[in-house]
């Protein structure tokens, strides 16, 4: 699997975690935990986010495949009707995706290598622009997403980055 290939090397117990489907499925933001180099080279960044677009709609998906498939237990569980489990699941899903989204916002984030060295500046203005170009197109297919991350806030020093990169 891609993401396996990408895992943090510099956390000795990176090798010793294998992520599969089913991981992923049950937490999309898996595919997020590879090394920081990564968030600073655009075409793997892409593919990146490629996998993350197709693993949290799995898992959008399975959600609501899990819905079906478990019926509603009479009175022993806590839950009271199957609009509040639809309602708990649409909360899973978006902060899932909000997270997601913040982690994002969090790799555009100027370091300290950034500024010592003037390669990783222009790969940081790429991953910025592949970053907000996501994000907008996240933001036109679900709006109540960009308004959750607006209100969940995000570091001061990417209202410049945002406000120029997602129109």
């Amino acid at each position: 699997m891609t993401i396996n290939a990408l895992l943090d090397i510099n956390n000795g117990n990176s090798r010793n975690v294998t992520i599969t489907q089913e991981n992923v499925l049950v937490d999309p933001l898996q595919v997020l935990r590879c090394d920081i180099r990564v968030f600073r080279c655009g075409p793997i960044l892409k593919i990146i986010l490629r996998i993350l677009e197709a693993s949290l709609a799995a898992s959008r998906s399975q959600l609501c495949r899990h819905l079906l498939d478990k019926p509603m237990l009479e009175k022993s569980g806590q839950l009271t009707s199957d609009a509040e489990r639809e309602e708990l699941k649409n909360a899973l899903v978006a902060a899932q995706e909000s997270a997601a989204l913040q982690i994002l916002l969090e790799a555009c984030l100027e370091t300290e290598e950034d500024q010592s060295k003037p390669e990783l500046m222009w790969a940081l203005r790429e991953v910025r622009s592949i970053i907000c170009s996501f994000l907008h197109q996240i933001f036109i297919s679900e709006p109540s997403l960009a308004k959750l991350v607006h209100f969940q806030g995000y570091p001061r020093e990417l209202l410049q980055v945002t406000v120029q990169g997602i129109p």
